[in-house]
């Protein structure tokens, strides 16, 4: 939902063109977005759902995906296509960036679990390279829980994000969650939303 109206389709090509073919396969998962708020001023919006499993290996037999993989990940996944065509749409747009959802990846995991995912931050170290910044920590200046884990209700993990350009980053007032004690009491959602307020 916009409180303005949406302009256009973003159509996100990767650097390679098999990243472009998988993001057309994942389609689904990644919509972006040019909108225009109230006020007339534009952003780029993406919303992601990286799922908590990597991209078939079959896809890519015989592709050398290197170029774009985590260098400490365990397989490619969904999240890395995008972080690789927001490298080529970011150069090519004039309009801020937000770029928001279920990343499936929390730094929590490359030491809490023994032998799991690995390259959390680095992740979250090449979003900041392309200029785009995690909300949630700069207001909050710590990794900020997002999510239940079904399995024992534990809260410490931070799996979804938003993240800003840098313009954008300076205008932040505040970024913070949904109360848990409303969003998980409910049972609403496992996770929790990411409320941003900006300057304008």
């Amino acid at each position: 939902m916009v409180r303005g109206r949406i302009l256009n389709e973003l159509n996100l090509r990767g650097t390679y063109e098999w990243v472009s073919s998988e993001l057309t396969r994942y389609a689904g998962n990644v919509l972006a977005r040019t909108i225009e708020g109230l006020s007339g001023e534009r952003f780029n919006v993406v919303v992601v759902y990286s799922p908590a499993w990597p991209l078939d290996s079959a896809v890519r037999h015989g592709v050398d995906v290197s170029p774009i993989k985590l260098e400490l990940g365990n397989g490619l996944w969904c999240a890395d296509l995008v972080h690789d065509a927001l490298s080529v749409a970011i150069r090519n747009s004039p309009y801020h960036w937000i770029v928001g959802g279920d990343f499936n990846s929390s730094e929590t995991f490359d030491y809490m679990w023994p032998g799991g995912p690995r390259g959390n931050r680095e992740y979250l170290d090449r979003m900041a390279k392309l200029g785009l910044f995690d909300a949630l920590r700069h207001c909050q200046g710590k990794l900020t829980p997002t999510f239940k884990n079904p399995k024992d209700g534990v809260v410490v993990h931070q799996i979804d994000h938003l993240f800003v350009s840098l313009e954008l980053k300076s205008r932040l007032t505040s970024c913070d969650v949904g109360d848990e004690n409303i969003v998980f009491g409910e049972r609403m959602s496992d996770h929790l939303p990411i409320i941003a307020i900006f300057n304008s």
